[in-house]
């Protein structure tokens, strides 16, 4: 995989088109290990970043391109994932 210098946690932030409030996100649903439909949800921003919500079993995805190794980060929301998705984080 080939992504453009370092690995760092502000590439994986969501930007909002308002710095404070609720925005509409279409996540993907996860069943069964299989991303299967799309869902709209509203989540909260802050200080201008869509956060996750894990009272909406909202996660954060992200989906980094090594067929073209473009290096191009592809960010996102999946849903219904519940714990089987441990938060990783960069040193």
């Amino acid at each position: 995989m080939k992504v453009k210098g370092k690995v760092r946690p502000e590439m994986f932030k969501i930007q909002a088109p308002i710095r404070e409030g609720f925005v509409k996100v279409i996540a993907a649903r996860f069943e069964n290990e299989i991303v299967t439909r799309k869902e709209v949800e509203n989540v909260n921003v802050d200080d201008g970043e869509v956060k996750s919500n894990a009272a909406l079993d909202l996660a954060k995805i992200a989906v980094i391109d090594r067929h073209n190794r473009s290096g191009r980060i592809g960010l996102g929301f999946i849903k219904g994932a519940g714990r089987r998705l441990e938060p990783l984080h960069v040193a």
